[in-house]
């Protein structure tokens, strides 16, 4: 994992260059590192960023099923499709 972590770096230059493309922390990019493992949401990202260059199913070793959900809602049209959801399953109080 960490060979496929170290050739994603190279493409983009720098873990720090990464971090920016993907608008999180560097030290997110170190804790994958830790975990031996990139979560499921930034592997589709590196994907479509690399223009398939890297492969998600390639990236992707541990994904639970939270992480799924939320690739499929940031995969969808629909612009909030979490939040709908979320709210429409709340009950209103008072």
């Amino acid at each position: 994992m960490n060979e496929l972590l170290n050739k994603i770096i190279d493409h983009f230059g720098s873990q720090a260059n990464l971090a920016r493309t993907l608008k999180i922390k560097s030290m997110a990019i170190t804790n994958w590192r830790k975990r031996k493992s990139i979560p499921a949401i930034r592997a589709y990202q590196i994907q479509k960023i690399t223009k398939g260059k890297f492969k998600a199913s390639n990236i992707i070793e541990l994904c639970d099923s939270d992480d799924t959900v939320i690739v499929d809602s940031v995969c969808s049209k629909s612009r909030h499709p979490v939040g709908k959801s979320r709210l429409s399953n709340r009950k209103r109080v008072g």
